[in-house]
């Protein structure tokens, strides 16, 4: 499933930024589309899918839920300032983009401080992707002085006091020795990124850690907000949610000058209102009030047939994404349900003969994503080589079309280790084999005397029903047992691979009875 954030708020926080009741607040959520895990104890948490970074803390959930209701969309300024940023071109080939901003004369309680918090780290582990596209620093403004800094320095420069600590150590040294440090120095292979104030303080060593003089504590009123990154939209992006949350608690945004930009920038994207595509798609042929309305209620404005995108929407970039809110605002359950007015003849296949044999063997039919990581398949013992990797992926939990499916088979046993054994899985799906994509069967079965010969016997009963002969041949492979596994050979030609996981896989996916598994190519079987 998409692998979603958490995020625990308070109700009666969200029943104010949202302007609604506390007893309302999960019906309009739901017809949002974020999923509501729980409320109890005046706390409710919430699932927020990647697409929707905005809604990553109380201030944008409250401000889409005010805006669905109520049709109320605040309009973000940032006001120009003499503050600057000056970059070195040293960072160019490690971390060539930031984006600096100040908000002054904002109160910082308690509860907007862990929020801040909790919304640095849900933006640094998705759309940051653990900090290695993108890094967000948040600082005492009264601190430091203008103009910063921008630079890359060796890893034993003379160093400052970082977060946390209370002695001066360099960047050699947080890299080897600070929590951080030692859980992102991957990211920092060479010289290290650092921005100085004109006296030359260290506000941050992006993207590891901030330094411990500008800590933001519930004393600060004006607070100097810095992104950094490796794609400029999304620094720009990330920069406009944190900004816009702000604004939202009160605060007076300023842009600060970067080279030729300004940030944040707030003006937004214009798209076109997507007329025919609402039409064919949606089956709506909206009159101009009710389009105004719908995209209200999705936070957008409409200026004659242009849209006006909020800033803090990072996840709308097409005409499509417009036509999903219409949807959304319109009521996914008000569309009248219809069949098809076109007609579609089915293609006989082979695999119903498949899934009838397995069914009737005992196994239990799954549908994994087809997307997943490269870290998945590693702890399954699999290289990753023949693995297509996605360019722009949103999470690195879906960055990578599977080359095989044991992986997702040996996940949902680990998940399911608490409930009655034996456990037999198969799943018909795609895989990409390093050219293309093919159709392959994967079996699993656990229990605590599974074995070799009890994977051969359901695929000689399943070859034999299907009428094709097969034969084992030993195999040696890193996911499974040496000495317990055979290639699956038909009509003279190799098609697949079966045996016992090997137990360091089933340590990695938290297995705690024997696996034996088998894959094999269903266009052989047609």
């Amino acid at each position: 499933m998409i692998k979603m954030a958490l995020i625990t708020l308070s109700t009666k926080e969200l029943s104010k930024f949202g302007n609604v009741g506390e007893g309302e607040l999960e019906q309009v959520l739901t017809a949002i589309g974020v999923p509501v895990e729980r409320i109890e104890g005046g706390e409710i948490d919430l699932e927020i899918t990647p697409n929707r970074p905005d809604m990553l803390c109380v201030e944008g959930v409250g401000r889409a839920i005010r805006a669905f209701v109520h049709c109320k969309n605040p309009a973000y300024a940032a006001y120009k300032s003499g503050f600057k940023v000056l970059v070195d071109p040293s960072v160019q080939n490690i971390r060539p983009f930031i984006a600096v901003a100040v908000v002054k004369d904002v109160e910082i309680t308690p509860r907007f401080l862990a929020s801040l918090i909790n919304l640095q780290e849900k933006l640094h582990d998705t759309m940051g992707r653990k900090r290695r596209k993108v890094a967000i620093g948040i600082h005492d403004a009264s601190k430091i002085a203008f103009p910063l800094t921008y630079k890359a320095v060796s890893r034993d420069w003379a160093g400052f006091v970082p977060l946390d600590k209370e002695n001066i150590m360099t960047p050699s040294q947080i890299l080897r020795h600070h929590e951080k440090g030692i859980a992102y120095a991957h990211l920092v292979p060479g010289e290290c990124p650092l921005i100085v104030d004109s006296k030359g303080q260290v506000l941050s060593f992006p993207p590891i850690i901030n330094g411990e003089l500008t800590r933001v504590t519930e004393k600060t009123r004006n607070v100097i907000l810095d992104v950094t990154g490796t794609n400029r939209q999304s620094v720009s992006s990330i920069m406009n949610i944190i900004a816009c949350a702000f604004a939202d608690r009160g605060g007076k945004v300023f842009q600060v000058k970067v080279g030729k930009d300004a940030f944040p920038e707030f003006s937004g994207q214009r798209l076109k209102y997507p007329q025919k595509l609402v039409k064919s798609l949606l089956g709506l042929a909206l009159v101009a009030q009710k389009r105004k309305k719908y995209l209200s209620m999705m936070g957008h404005g409409l200026s004659g047939s242009l849209v006006a995108v909020p800033p803090y929407r990072a996840d709308v970039m097409h005409q499509i994404d417009i036509v999903e809110d219409i949807a959304i605002a319109h009521g996914l359950n008000n569309f009248p349900k219809t069949l098809p007015d076109f007609f579609s003849e089915g293609k006989k296949i082979s695999t119903p003969n498949v899934h009838q044999v397995l069914c009737g063997m005992g196994l239990l039919e799954c549908s994994s994503w087809i997307l997943t990581s490269s870290q998945k398949h590693k702890a399954a013992g699999f290289q990753t080589a023949a693995g297509l990797e996605i360019k722009n992926k949103l999470t690195e939990d879906f960055a990578f079309v599977r080359s095989t499916i044991v992986p997702n088979l040996l996940e949902i046993l680990g998940k399911s280790k608490d409930s009655a054994m034996p456990q037999k899985l198969y799943e018909v799906g795609p895989v990409w084999d390093g050219t293309r994509t093919k159709d392959v069967l994967c079996g699993a079965i656990a229990h605590h005397k599974v074995s070799f010969s009890e994977a051969k016997s359901v695929l000689k009963t399943l070859f034999f029903e299907l009428g094709v002969s097969f034969e084992a041949r030993p195999e040696s492979s890193p996911a499974y047992i040496e000495g317990r596994c055979a290639g699956i050979v038909a009509n003279g030609k190799r098609i697949g691979i079966f045996g016992e996981i090997h137990p360091q896989a089933l340590h990695n996916f938290g297995i705690e009875q024997p696996v034996a598994a088998f894959e094999l190519d269903l266009s052989c079987l047609g």
